[in-house]
This record gives structure tokens, sequence and C-alpha cells, in this order.
């Protein structure tokens, strides 16, 4: 059945059962349960536990192809030291160590991606914060030609956060920005207040996500950008969920991205990890 509730409505499982007394039914139990949460924390225990496992994998297998990986790179040396110095066995070298070292790189974002993230929280002027990302962007605006747009109020409430990993998610979002939008476009970072959450936006006027390719943009090593990786937006994505947060996008082909992310304030991150070992 569908109830009415604070946030809106939503669907409730309804159970009844016969209370009885010497044998006489004195009354009934009724039992509602929200469904939505329920099924809602069933995937995201499925999601962690398929992440978890995911990680094991990847962790064992990417330890297995360095090792042959290193004794390949050795023989290499070996070979170019005894080879001739003729053009066409040496390209063949030079191609073999390229691609030796793709791989190599490939691992080790393997290894790093599913390692443990080590916190540093702290208490942080986000607008502050906000405008050191600012600088580190600048380069690669001015190179793509666009013209940049802030509103970042002065006085806004301060959040408990990793700086490094909120400024490298943002920039991320900020690098991003630049590769997509044309010369002469435009590119926004905005702060506001949502309740007991701050919200960082970062809109472009590019070319926009097509709509099959939304479902992957979180996605590890997917990018539609030649000579891309698919790291940054996968790692950005990690590291607002390891802060509690949440990241979500509107895009709409040839108008360009909003991608928002939400941030809870420093008071209200204190007492949600206060509240979670009782949890």
């Amino acid at each position: 059945m569908v109830l009415d509730g604070p946030a809106g409505p939503f669907r409730a499982g309804v159970t009844a059962q016969a209370l009885r007394e010497d044998g006489q039914r004195v009354g009934m139990l009724v039992t509602l349960q929200d469904v939505e949460s329920f099924e809602r924390i069933g995937n995201q225990l499925q999601v962690s536990e398929r992440l978890a496992a995911l990680g094991r994998v990847t962790a064992g297998v990417a330890h297995e192809v360095k090792n042959p990986l290193n004794s390949m790179r050795l023989w290499l040396e070996v070979l170019k030291v005894n080879m001739p110095v003729d053009p066409e066995p040496q390209q063949a070298v030079k191609m073999l160590d390229s691609e030796i070292d793709r791989l190599d790189r490939a691992v080790k974002t393997f290894l790093n991606f599913t390692r443990p993230v080590e916190f540093q929280l702290e208490e942080t002027d986000i607008a502050s914060l906000l405008a050191e990302i600012i600088d580190a962007a600048k380069p690669s605006i001015a190179k793509a030609g666009l013209d940049l747009h802030t509103d970042l109020p002065s006085d806004f409430p301060p959040l408990l956060l990793d700086r490094q990993l909120i400024h490298q998610a943002v920039l991320n979002l900020l690098v991003n920005a630049c590769d997509f939008t044309p010369r002469g476009g435009r590119i926004s970072l905005g702060l506001r207040r949502n309740g007991e959450s701050a919200v960082i936006s970062v809109a472009d006027s590019g070319k926009g996500i097509p709509p099959e390719e939304q479902k992957k943009v979180f996605q590890l090593f997917h990018t539609t950008r030649a000579g891309g990786t698919g790291i940054g937006l996968a790692n950005t994505f990690r590291f607002v969920q390891l802060h509690n947060g949440r990241i979500e996008f509107d895009s709409e082909p040839g108008r360009g991205t909003t991608f928002r992310i939400e941030l809870p304030l420093a008071r209200h991150a204190e007492s949600a990890a206060g509240a979670a070992p009782a949890a």
C-alpha cells in the first residue's frame, strides 16, 4: 500500500497478527514497514559486498600481473643491449617498452583504487578551499579558452572533510568540464547551503553527455575523451561517498552539464559519525 509521509508518498508493507488470550482473540497487532527503505538498504549491502569482492579479486589479479611485467621489463633491457641497431628491431623494442609501461600504469591504477583511503578529517572553510581549487584549475581553463564564473559566499558554515580528497574531487570536475567545453564557452563554480549540507556545483556550457553514456560516467576506466584514462570521475565519486556525501548530475546534449556534490556540514557530520557505532 502507499502512504503519505513527511518526504512524500512511500510504499509500505502491512502485516496483521491476531492477539489471543485464553483462546480468545483480544486484539490485532498491525506492523507497517517502509518497503522502499528495506529495498534500498538491501541494494546498498549487495553493492558493498560486490565491491569488496571485486576489490579482493582485482588486487590479487593486479599483483599476479605485476610479477611477469617486471620480468618482461628486465629481459627487454637485456635485449636492448644485445640487439642490432637496425631501425625496425629498435622500433619493435620501443613499442614493447611502451606497451609494458601502459600495462604497468593500468595495474597500479587497479591497486590504488582498491586500497583503503586514509582519512585526515579537519574542520574546513569550504569557500577558501574552493578558491585554492580555482587557482589550481586556472591554467587548464585558460588553455581551453573558457570563461570562469564563481558564486562563493564568504560567510559559510565549516565542513568536516579531508581537504586533499575533496580538492581532487572538485578539481577533476573542473578539468573534465574544460575537456568537453568548446573555446569561448563558460564554466561556473557555485556553493550554496541545502539544510544541513553544502552543495558544490560545477556547470559547463559544453556538448553534454549522451543519454546512453550517462549511466557509465562514474565507472572506472570509462571515458569518451581521446587519451582519457577514465579514472578522474570514478575517483571523484569514491571520494564523495567516503565523506557520506553524494554526487549527481544533469546533462542535456548540446546544452552542457552540471555536477553537484553534496557534503554534510561539520556539526551534522560529527553527530552522524558519533551515531555510527551505535547504529
